[in-house]
């Protein structure tokens, strides 16, 4: 922020407040000017946000006002088994490094809202659980017919101050990913920074009933639990993120077709080498 051209009381101001900023104002409001290193001060800007502070009182406010209004709620910490990163595609000031910051006290948080969703995608597309419990759980819309679900996801709240750090995905192949040229081992990486919290980060997960309906809290809570031990919340779950340490997790139901190949280490000629000169090592298929 000291890179502004400000009045001199105003930068003042805000050299006294470089170790307390509101880590999601610095996301989405981040207006340092271009041409920094590391493209365009991405990764600068990121790290002034590890550097933003923590507010305890804050997140303990936050969860003594949540417990008072989850009387008769099922409550459960778990910790994440790796780290957590979500809301990525979230517009802001930078790129593809969104973070669900709470927008008051700035703390990381897991809305409700997508817990919700996790739960129900696993239901349906893993547990293949009947139409009607997955009715019954979530509600459902059918024109003056619909229902909502008998069950409320609070917003998971961590138990203390997430820590969080910087990590990288690199792109080997841009052009082609954009449909622009094949892909080539000449090109040069495009490392990708952003924002994830650290491994072993308590988070505390409530379920209530809306209607007094407790067996519908408990299957929801064994659908979300399964969701979060395997499939994963958030974003980049394919790499591993976002998974949770549950005790005694449920197994994987069998849910979708696998297919067995056996592939053979094979030498053949590099696609597009029109004289065959040059030769790579390939995996082909046998039948």
């Amino acid at each position: 922020m000291t890179d502004l051209a400000l009045p001199g009381q105003t930068s003042a101001l805000f050299a006294k407040m470089q170790g307390g900023w509101h880590p999601a104002l610095l996301l989405d409001k981040y207006t340092a000017p271009s041409g920094e290193k590391n493209g365009g001060g991405q990764k600068e800007a990121l790290e002034k946000i590890l550097r933003a502070g923590e507010a305890p009182n804050f997140l303990e406010t936050a969860l003594c006002r949540q417990s008072r209004f989850l009387a008769g709620a099922t409550v459960l910490d778990l910790k994440t088994a790796g780290p957590l990163t979500l809301h990525l595609s979230r517009a802001n000031a930078l790129e593809n490094v969104g973070l669900a910051f709470h927008p008051v006290y700035g703390f990381v948080y897991l809305p409700g809202s997508g817990l919700k969703g996790l739960a129900r995608a696993w239901a349906e597309q893993m547990a293949k659980a009947d139409k009607a419990a997955i009715e019954r759980v979530f509600g459902h819309a059918a024109g003056e017919q619909g229902a909502a679900g008998a069950v409320v996801f609070h917003d998971a709240l961590p138990t203390c101050w997430p820590k969080l750090r910087l990590e990288i995905t690199t792109s080997h192949h841009r052009d082609y990913y954009s449909g622009k040229a094949a892909p080539g081992d000449w090109e040069s990486p495009n490392p990708v920074v952003f924002l994830a919290v650290a491994p072993n980060t308590c988070f505390r997960f409530a379920l209530s009933p809306a209607r007094g309906d407790a067996g519908a809290v408990g299957q929801a809570f064994a659908w979300l639990q399964a969701a979060l031990c395997h499939a994963g919340a958030g974003a980049k779950t394919a790499s591993g993120y976002g998974r949770f340490v549950v005790a005694n997790p449920p197994p994987i139901p069998e849910a979708l077709p696998t297919r067995e190949v056996t592939l053979e280490l094979v030498l053949r000629s590099r696609i597009g080498d029109s004289n065959h000169a040059a030769s790579g090592w390939g995996l082909e298929a046998m039948p």
